[in-house]
């Protein structure tokens, strides 16, 4: 519990019973100006303890301080200087700056620090988000090459920076790291950088190479960078000159990112002497519209062709075995695509959010189909999975919104959770009767499905299997399924017939709730008492003209029943209008 109030010379805070934890105050005074020291005991300073305090000079660090969020300091302005005692086990500080105590990670350098030209030392190889935010005074800095990436937000609100040398094994420059940098014109990056994100900079900032011996800009763009032998394509410039690429012939193997961002390309051919290519190797070409694959490929690896914007169409070799995760996602140019033969196996996400596929022909020789594989492919409007997967994986289809029939072989025996989630034009499905389990969701905001074939085999019906199908209009739950999920098919607004068999031992939550239209429904167990049914799993149902058919005899059992007693007209069973077996 916190109890303790702290104040210090009009500065206001609450510490913890144990006084080991230092909170803000509510009426903590943001105008106070001067120095701070936080008090000796204290090992965890929150972090909005000094938000807004735009006028605080100086923060000292006890000895006692183990953990301390420096965003908390964010908008401290006038900020100078941190201040840590030197038998502090976890920060020290050094003209101000914030380090760990190894001095190998920078964690703040003060809004308010008069700073103008910082060089860090070699050792650092960590700098944390937005350290140098809001340094107003900083106009030149230099970065060690042993930090690899800029984070987010790390020189943004620089407004007198100029001039940044980069590290030369620099890999990444992250969401906004230099934005709000008015003063900065011009950005030299070094060779081995694979991403740079699209709002790292101010659009004013010109972007240009590094020469590969010296810290300036090159004179002539790079092209590509290969290992000493010259059989592995290390990286390509994302300055690279030409709009094609030709890999030379000897090429053995692509690296993983090695054309990462490259936006001027848009064709790349690939020797027959290429025998493998890393994961994400062509992610972010934008531009590209072409690529020649070498016949002896045997992988598209996780995400190589992710976000090419622009592949209207590709050919993959025969003798392909796998297709990786993510593989080709959001390739929304991509409109058909042949799977060869020989591929047994297509990874989760394959392609994903690829919203002009509309054809794609899946082999016999296919194992395994992972999870969300065509997921929100908008185009894709009918395929037929092969046999020998066994199952369709979970939301494999989920927001396939053109897709009006899927073609199941007969040894299905599962049909996964969400796996035709918003498939809003898919009007029939026939499940095979080898299925015995159709997970949650499945067939959720199927708004045009009118008919679909339930097998013998289920045993249970799982929440909002059929919830939002508007298009439904008779269901039949086939003998043997002894429990109906949470909003199985809750709704159905359009559900005249329901069919309920003398298994069903339990109702879930809001099962039949607004299926408004029901008219008749036939329920096949013999004493009512025995399962578990309550008045919300038919709520926004009719009850003084839906029918209630029982089985004979029964009559009593149902009306004095606190939930099917509510329904005005119980009948006798009498013929059903459709077939048992399945929902037209």
């Amino acid at each position: 519990m916190i109890r303790k109030e702290y104040l210090h010379q009009g500065f206001s805070f609450i510490l913890s019973d144990d006084g080991k934890t230092l909170h803000r105050a509510d009426g903590l005074k943001h105008t106070y100006l001067g120095r701070v020291s936080i008090p000796e005991g204290v090992e965890e300073v929150m972090h909005d303890v000094f938000r807004g305090c735009v006028n605080l000079t100086e923060i000292c660090i006890p000895a006692s301080v183990k953990k301390m969020d420096v965003r908390g300091f964010d908008d401290c302005f006038s900020l100078c200087a941190f201040v840590v005692d030197e038998h502090n086990e976890h920060f020290m500080s050094e003209n101000g700056i914030l380090f760990d105590k190894s001095q190998r990670v920078v964690l703040r350098m003060p809004s308010g620090n008069i700073t103008t030209h910082l060089r860090l030392s070699d050792d650092v190889c960590e700098i944390r988000e937005g350290a140098f935010r809001n340094c107003h005074h900083l106009q030149t800095v230099y970065l060690p090459d042993s930090v690899t990436v800029i984070g987010d937000r790390l020189f943004m609100g620089c407004d007198s920076l100029c001039e940044v040398r980069f590290p030369r094994q620099l890999e990444m420059i992250k969401d906004e790291a230099f934005k709000k940098c008015p003063m900065m014109k011009k950005a030299v990056i070094p060779p081995f950088v694979k991403v740079i994100d699209k709002n790292a900079f101010d659009t004013s900032v010109s972007l240009v190479p590094m020469a590969a011996d010296s810290d300036d800009a090159c004179e002539d763009p790079p092209g590509l960078l290969f290992d000493e032998e010259g059989k592995v394509l290390v990286k390509c410039s994302i300055f690279y000159p030409d709009a094609v690429c030709h890999v030379p012939e000897g090429t053995e193997r692509i690296c993983a990112f090695a054309f990462l961002g490259c936006k001027s390309l848009k064709e790349v051919h690939l020797p027959h002497s290429v025998k493998s290519i890393g994961e994400n190797a062509f992610m972010d070409c934008v531009n590209l519209d072409t690529v020649t694959l070498p016949s002896g490929l045997l992988e598209i690896s996780k995400g190589m062709f992710g976000n090419c914007l622009s592949l209207v169409d590709i050919t993959l070799p025969d003798g392909l075995l796998t297709i990786g995760d993510m593989a080709f996602i959001r390739c929304n140019q991509l409109q058909s695509i042949i799977i060869p033969d020989s591929v047994t196996c297509i990874g989760e996400r394959a392609f994903g959010f690829c919203s002009s596929l509309c054809s794609v022909r899946l082999p016999e020789t296919m194992k395994m189909l992972g999870d969300l594989t065509f997921e929100e492919c908008t185009s894709l409007k009918n395929i037929t999975i092969p046999k020998g997967i066994g199952m369709i994986p979970d939301e494999i289809f989920r927001w396939c919104t053109s897709l009006k029939e899927v073609v199941m072989p007969d040894d299905i025996t599962k049909i996964g959770s969400y796996s035709f989630l918003g498939c809003t034009n898919l009007r029939k499905v026939n499940i095979p009767s080898g299925v015995n389990k159709i997970d949650y969701g499945a067939f959720s905001d199927c708004h045009s499905l009118k008919r679909c074939i339930l097998p013998s085999g289920l045993t249970e019906i799982k929440g909002e299997t059929f919830f939002h199908c508007h298009g439904l209009k008779r269901l039949i739950i086939p003998e043997g399924v002894t429990r109906l999920g949470d909003s199985a098919v809750r709704i159905c607004s359009s559900l005249e017939y329901l069919s309920l068999p003398s298994t069903l031992t339990e109702f879930v939550f809001e099962v039949f709730e607004g299926c408004n239209s029901l008219r008749l429904i036939q329920c096949h167990y013999i004493n009512p008492a025995d399962i578990n049914c309550h008045e919300s799993h038919f709520m926004g149902v009719d009850k003084a003209h839906c029918v209630l058919q029982v089985p004979p005899g029964t009559e009593t059992l149902y009306r004095n029943h606190p939930t099917f007693g509510l329904f005005e007209n119980i009948v006798p069973l009498q013929e059903e209008p459709i077939p048992t077996n399945g929902l037209r």
